[in-house]
């Protein structure tokens, strides 16, 4: 089998569990050969695999890396999801922690880091400032219109929907968008300044086809895509469209996908397997703010987020006074994600934006 075409996959297992097993699991699931006749894999070339490393790691763990033909995927990431966790997750209890790809494998970014940058009229020198419009309930379309505004003319950069928001009666996809992408409007005929408005993307019952001409129509620039729910494949689908809308991947359901013993690691779910979704931005959890996420997972995950010019979004539970050390780890190239830090701020959402503000130019200051 050639190196170019080698996925190296690198599994955790119990050492009650042989690795042999695992991969012979993963191999029938594909080809097609039962157990009782494994030795005929070596005649299916190239779909013949390689345990090029293996080794104990702590009390009862082993962990072993093996080389997988890319022939059995599609180059994309939902038929690598189905190779290194289909079937054989129901028959035995392994972790993903790491995996290695050939440099082209993948959907890239349609716009990238700079693309986002470009949007906004603003050059890479500073992270970016987005917030959540919530609550998710009870908000008109002229409510989150007048919100879009309010935030855009105090400095706000990305406004985005809450992942739970659905196109309802109240509420309707269609009105939201048009009603928002005007006060985005507004915002820069007043003040010059450029802001991003991402709705959540759903179905409302439509064929894909329809519901994207429904955004399209309504002048969407940038959807918020929960690619884990969604399934992963609508980001390719997102990208067959000449004039395709920012893409920005939220984790939601992802959390279900790792387990300290089993499931895929978090740093590959939201670093490398996210890197390679299509997606322009990626949001994570940050330990600067309520979730549980190390700094080495931390690490891992916006330096795979960059290696492909894919843009880190951290947050989760983020306030202001955090963000000074978020931007001593990050620089300039990410996306600062703060919901209810800005828009619950004691002093209102426009003294926490100017405080945000003081906080970059201070730290630009200081890189110069």
């Amino acid at each position: 089998m050639s190196e170019a075409l080698k996925i190296v996959v690198t599994l955790e297992i119990p050492d009650h569990v042989h690795a042999e097993s695992i991969l012979y699991s993963i191999l029938t699931m594909n080809t097609g050969i039962p157990l009782t006749d494994i030795q005929k894999i070596s005649d299916f070339h190239p779909f013949t695999p390689e345990i090029v490393d293996s080794k104990h790691v702590g009390k009862n763990r082993h962990r072993f890396k093996v080389a997988l033909p890319i022939e059995l995927t599609e180059n994309d990431l939902p038929s690598l999801l189905g190779l290194i966790a289909g079937e054989a997750t129901l028959m035995h209890p392994y972790r993903v922690v790491d995996i290695q790809l050939p440099p082209s494998y993948g959907l890239k970014p349609r716009y990238g880091i700079s693309g986002i940058y470009r949007r906004l009229g603003l050059t890479p020198n500073r992270p970016l400032l987005m917030t959540i419009l919530k609550p998710t309930w009870h908000l008109t379309p002229v409510d989150r219109a007048e919100w879009v505004y309010r935030l855009g003319k105090a400095g706000i950069d990305i406004v985005k929907e809450d992942e739970m928001t659905v196109d309802h009666p109240e509420f309707p996809v269609m009105m939201r968008i048009k009603k928002c992408m005007d006060a985005v409007k507004r915002v820069f005929e007043e003040t010059g300044h450029r802001v991003i408005y991402v709705p959540t993307f759903t179905f409302g019952g439509q064929s894909f086809e329809t519901r994207m001409k429904t955004y399209q129509k309504a002048g969407t620039e940038a959807l918020l895509v929960s690619g884990w729910i969604q399934g992963m494949g609508i980001l390719s689908a997102l990208h067959q469209f000449s004039d395709a809308p920012l893409l920005f991947l939220h984790p939601a359901l992802s959390g279900f996908l790792y387990h300290e013993n089993r499931g895929i690691a978090r740093a590959l779910l939201w670093g490398k397997l996210a890197a390679i979704s299509g997606a322009d931005a990626v949001l994570y959890p940050t330990r600067f703010g309520r979730f549980p996420i190390t700094h080495d997972e931390e690490k891992q995950i916006r330096e795979s987020l960059w290696n492909a010019d894919v843009m880190p979004v951290p947050g989760g539970g983020l306030t202001v006074d955090a963000v000074p050390r978020l931007i001593r780890e990050y620089g300039t190239r990410c996306i600062i994600n703060i919901g209810s830090g800005i828009m619950h701020h004691p002093e209102g959402p426009e003294k926490a934006l100017k405080a945000l503000h003081h906080i970059l130019n201070k730290s630009m200051a200081s890189e110069s």
